[in-house]
């Protein structure tokens, strides 16, 4: 039937270019010879029959050459289930073992595998080599749990041991191949001990922290922010903790500015230390902001005095709704504007000096 169909449209496409090549010789835009060779070339080559082209011979290639496909898949699939039974035959170990020791290599020498790249390969296998040394764990669980109890020290907390190793493992290879990415990889490390976590999906940022760990929590980012704005003040070691420098200011500012933020708030359910919170969180959203201005640390401050906001206007809402609903409608808004005629005086002193 399609075949029918194609032999008529093609009988109907050859009608239209002869009238077409007709009506032009009429006109006298063509002479003889011209009018020959276009109708040799356009219309007898579609004025062929399309049955012509079945033919027992046609037919006969046809069938072979599918019966060809069929055999051919047929063995290519023989022969790769007989690869994937040879490669299911050898022992996990032997790949993990293969995979550490070209992650290993990548870490040690990565300009085997590239002169060019070395850097980002070395980049690349510090991250793999954790991951293959927990899939070799997780695959050989019973027999390395001894041998992992006592490396890992069983009188402290496993996630401890593993987040300092961390910390050593991402810190030292930042430092020799002065990447930030490791570098930020160390600080996640660190952030982690005080049990800070962030966790992203589109369209979601979820920062979270055991309740219990709160005051460790911002003494500790405290400490490790503070070192890090001394050592940069004062110019020491400036080329060691420029790796550092993206974690340090962003990360550790974030998980600092959540612990203030959660202690300070009206709705915390441990209530006894929200007025100290928000006290310590005030002032040091004071002297980040000083930092801000008068120094090179621009991204502590900012991330400090962003959350602060948050803070107090949370505060506000909190103590407006106790008055009423009204109430809480005025304070909000005149907070607002009031805050934010204090930030178009603060950008135009900066732009005027």
């Amino acid at each position: 039937m399609l075949l029918i169909i194609g032999t008529l449209a093609s009988k109907a496409e050859s009608q239209v270019r002869q009238q077409f090549i007709d009506e032009l010789i009429q006109k006298k835009v063509l002479n003889q010879n011209q009018y020959e060779n276009l109708i040799k070339q356009y219309v007898e080559p579609y004025q062929r029959n399309k049955l012509e082209f079945i033919t027992l011979s046609n037919v006969i290639k046809t069938v072979s050459v599918g019966l060809l496909i069929f055999a051919s898949w047929s063995i290519v699939s023989v022969i790769c289930l007989q690869l994937w039974r040879l490669i299911a035959a050898v022992p996990v170990y032997v790949y993990l073992v293969i995979a550490l020791s070209l992650s290993v290599t990548g870490i040690v020498q990565p300009q085997i595998y590239s002169p060019t790249y070395f850097d980002w390969i070395a980049v690349l296998c510090a991250f793999t080599t954790p991951i293959i040394v927990t899939a070799f764990y997780g695959v050989y669980q019973k027999q390395l749990e001894p041998i992992v109890r006592v490396l890992l020290l069983p009188f402290l907390p496993r996630g401890v041991v593993l987040n300092v190793l961390f910390v050593v493992y991402f810190g030292a290879l930042a430092i020799i191949y002065k990447s930030q990415l490791i570098g930020f990889a160390a600080v996640v490390a660190l952030s982690s001990l005080t049990s800070f976590s962030v966790f992203y999906m589109p369209g979601l940022l979820a920062l979270g922290f055991k309740q219990n760990m709160l005051p460790f929590l911002v003494f500790g980012h405290f400490l490790v922010l503070s070192a890090y704005s001394a050592l940069i003040l004062t110019n020491h070691f400036v080329e060691y903790i420029t790796v550092f420098k993206t974690g340090l200011e962003y990360y550790v500012s974030i998980a600092l500015a959540t612990g203030l933020h959660v202690g300070s708030s009206p709705l915390y359910r441990k209530k006894a230390n929200t007025v100290a919170y928000a006290l310590f969180f005030i002032l040091l959203s004071g002297i980040a902001v000083v930092a801000n201005i008068f120094t090179p640390l621009k991204v502590p401050g900012s991330v400090l005095c962003g959350f602060c906001f948050f803070t107090i206007l949370e505060w506000l809402c909190y103590l407006s709704l106790k008055g009423g609903a009204l109430l809480s409608l005025i304070v909000i808004t005149s907070s607002l504007y009031l805050f934010a005629k204090f930030l178009d005086k603060v950008s135009l002193n900066i732009l005027a000096k």
